[in-house]
């Protein structure tokens, strides 16, 4: 291919763009006539330089499972200049979802998507790039590309910029009800109410509790997904509040923003669950969260939104045994929080008010949390709420009170604002679609 038909490697942008425009096209077409069909008339680059792949998405016509057997044409394997994976998604209106995928024998394979969570229409192309080739993960190359090669494409085209993934945010959870929760978008203050599953409706004489655990965003679907477990409790056992909850009968199930639906993701029990409001976030394609199951065993949940599995981590061992008497391991009190890109655990034991920071280095293995710094004891403190940078840490007064703790002065200031009895989070947004005129 390098020498009969490209010569610039950086062609491949262009050719799967115009790819995506032309499905664009038709699918506008056939708009002329099926009028129920919907109009998401552009293109969508992700870049995520983690996994070290680049994904064009469009809401096209879409492929059949014998499009993408015999008919992606010399453009499609362009994306070879750059990469030695590619991975298509691909549904059509009339047909399921299939996945290509290249093999390293230079064959590849075609797979119904049993995975597919009633998708919408439309193509995802994934390159996982060559070593030598991570200069278009770049903002500025890509964005250059576009400007040079695609003047002629009349869709919108928007590039995602992987640092900043929070367009749409989870909020009002209320655990243990049935009570809504809701998508926000502050950038297009945009409410989103989530609809309610089918595994909800429980005959009268069952209680439902539900936790939230995780919400974020798949890269390689361009997906918006939430994360909840349901447990069951049946009303006519009196002695209901003696059994553990989570195990009488629980569903994991999982929501997608792209096909507004629940999914049951059959995982049953055995996945420490938290009901706290704090202690879990997204970040790096997986949604975090610090569980608890019998006996006050604790671990760090990791769930993988892409692939769709957990994994499970336990604690470090980051508080000194012999500093305190007569020490119990369920007196140790700790809040997970992301500090500096990375997954950081703070702890304490009791009602003291020196606090131990551990970062995690790879999840799912124990021997790499690696203890940071201590620092205290502070008076009038009672817990951490959130982390701003590595110098500013929220906390949540004796009386109240929320305050700023700065690392390097070791000073303590209030902010006037008192939440007594209510749950507290510290939140980031940062707006992330760009779009390239």
């Amino acid at each position: 291919m390098k020498k009969t038909f490209y010569s610039n490697k950086e062609i491949f942008l262009r050719e799967l763009i115009t790819n995506a425009s032309n499905a664009l096209d038709k699918i506008q077409f056939e708009r002329n006539t099926h009028k129920n069909i919907l109009d998401d008339q552009w293109i969508r680059l992700v870049p995520h330089k983690d996994n070290k792949t680049l994904s064009i998405i469009d809401f096209g016509i879409g492929m059949t499972k014998e499009d993408l057997a015999y008919n992606l044409g010399v453009g499609f394997y362009s994306a070879y200049l750059v990469a030695h994976k590619v991975i298509v998604t691909s549904k059509h209106n009339d047909h399921d979802q299939y996945i290509w995928e290249s093999q390293p024998d230079a064959s590849f394979i075609v797979t119904k998507d049993i995975n597919a969570q009633q998708p919408s229409r439309g193509t995802n192309i994934t390159l996982f790039l060559n070593d030598n080739q991570f200069e278009y993960l770049e903002e500025s190359t890509i964005k250059n590309l576009i400007i040079k090669y695609c003047q002629h494409i009349s869709h919108r085209i928007y590039l995602w910029n992987e640092n900043n993934k929070d367009d749409w945010q989870l909020i009002n959870i209320c655990q243990y009800s049935r009570v809504p929760a809701y998508l926000w978008n502050p950038a297009t203050s945009e409410f989103k109410v989530i609809p309610p599953s089918p595994f909800v409706y429980v005959p009268d004489y069952m209680h439902v509790l539900i936790t939230y655990h995780g919400f974020g965003y798949d890269c390689v679907r361009d997906n918006y997904k939430v994360i909840r477990k349901l447990a069951y409790i049946d009303d006519t056992d009196d002695d209901w509040l003696a059994h553990d909850l989570f195990t009488v009968r629980c569903v994991w199930e999982m929501y997608s923003l792209r096909s507004n639906s629940w999914t049951n993701l059959k995982f049953g029990g055995g996945i420490p669950t938290s009901s706290d409001v704090n202690n879990k976030f997204y970040f790096e394609g997986m949604c975090h969260w610090w569980g608890s199951e019998d006996d006050f065993i604790e671990h760090l949940i990791s769930f993988d939104l892409i692939n769709n599995v957990w994994i499970m981590t336990p604690p470090p061992l980051d508080i000194p045994m012999d500093a305190y008497d007569n020490f119990e391991m369920y007196l140790v009190n700790r809040e997970l929080f992301l500090l500096n890109g990375s997954i950081a655990l703070i702890s304490n034991y009791a009602q003291t008010t020196t606090f131990y920071i551990s970062i995690l280095i790879e999840v799912g293995k124990k021997e790499t949390w690696t203890k940071l710094f201590i620092f205290g004891p502070i008076p009038y403190i009672r817990f951490p709420i959130g982390i701003r940078n590595m110098g500013n840490i929220l906390f949540q007064t004796d009386d109240g009170d929320l305050a700023w703790f700065d690392l390097s002065t070791h000073t303590l200031q209030k902010l006037g604002v008192n939440v007594h009895g209510c749950f507290s989070q510290l939140v980031v947004y940062k707006k992330s679609l760009i779009r390239i005129e």
